[in-house]
């Protein structure tokens, strides 16, 4: 399976361009302010400060439905879409899908450690035909 470069290089330019949408240690996370909350269903309000990862950044390019949780802190987190048959789908799984990595590859791409920079060496990494697994490049 090859992956989609093409995809990866507009989620990181859309990170790079706006990097307070970006939180790598959440797949989806909201500050919780003014929330609006049903019997069924919570969504992040207009001035919630909402922030996304890799792979959220790559479920919300597809406008998928986010699975919000309201925390104790009164942060709202996400880590399950509802997909387009209407089933519940890991944010992971979403994005691993569409940029067509393999497991391993979208561990070490989806990891909360990575920065910026760890995330355009893993990207040259897959378009030369390489594996990625992360490394700091100091190590």
């Amino acid at each position: 399976m090859a992956a989609n470069i093409e995809l990866l290089d507009e989620i990181l330019l859309l990170i790079e361009e706006n990097e307070q949408d970006w939180n790598q240690y959440f797949y989806a996370w909201a500050s919780g302010e003014n929330p609006t909350i049903t019997e069924s269903n919570v969504e992040p309000g207009p001035e919630c400060e909402t922030a996304f990862c890799v792979a959220g950044h790559v479920a919300k390019k597809f406008k998928a439905k986010f699975v919000w949780k309201v925390y104790f802190d009164g942060h709202l987190s996400a880590i399950n879409i509802i997909n387009s048959d209407g089933r519940y789908q890991g944010i992971e799984d979403f994005a691993r899908d569409k940029l067509g990595l393999t497991p391993p590859q979208a561990m070490s791409l989806f990891a909360e450690e990575n920065t910026l920079e760890d995330l355009k060496r893993m990207r040259d990494n897959l378009a030369n035909g390489r594996d990625i697994e992360f490394v700091k490049e100091n190590e």
